[in-house]
């Protein structure tokens, strides 16, 4: 099936979720990463601000910034994305597509992150990801690789899906649902 075709009928599956069906998915999520992550092992912690009933991160970026953890998220830059680190959610505004990035004066990554929490539409077990369609997740990856310890995609357990995987598509290193947490094996 077309890639289109797929993202878009999956972008409908998760629209048609409660706010209740989000709160609760997106807690089973956020709940097996505060377990299965112990903060000793991260400082600097990539995440995206969740729109469109993805997974929530809300939760996550409170409890690491409480945590004192180094939080950087992304914000649209012409083609690409770049993370910047925010202390509060006070260092947020809507940017590019209306999503919440970080204020101008917020300092852009220089260290290597512990981990880059990735939002993703569809997703299969070889831990391929189906992103929105724009590409900013792939050239990021694919340009600051080496400067990335783990890439985990958060998704509900309905994205998992058959499409098609190009060359310039990244491979996750995990994906955690609400369900499960899928690591790649080879």
């Amino acid at each position: 099936m077309d890639n289109h075709l797929v993202r878009k009928q999956l972008k409908s599956k998760r629209q048609i979720l409660t706010l209740n069906e989000v709160k609760e998915l997106s807690f089973l999520v956020q709940h097996r990463i505060i377990n299965d992550y112990s903060l000793n092992q991260l400082k600097n912690i990539g995440l995206y601000v969740s729109t469109k009933n993805e997974v929530s991160t809300e939760r996550l970026i409170e409890y690491y910034l409480k945590h004192g953890k180094n939080v950087y998220l992304p914000k649209v830059e012409g083609d690409e994305i770049n993370f910047y680190l925010i202390k509060k959610f006070d260092d947020l505004s809507r940017g590019t597509f209306n999503i919440l990035e970080p204020k101008e004066n917020c300092l852009q990554l220089e260290n290597v992150l512990d981990v880059l929490f990735v939002p993703l539409v569809g997703f299969d077990r070889q831990l391929n990801r189906l992103g929105m369609g724009g590409g900013y997740y792939d050239r990021y990856l694919a340009n600051h690789r080496l400067q990335i310890n783990k890439t985990i995609g958060l998704a509900y357990h309905f994205q998992e899906c058959n499409f098609n995987v190009y060359a310039h598509d990244m491979k996750l290193d995990e994906i955690i649902t609400d369900k499960e947490r899928i690591i790649s094996h080879f």
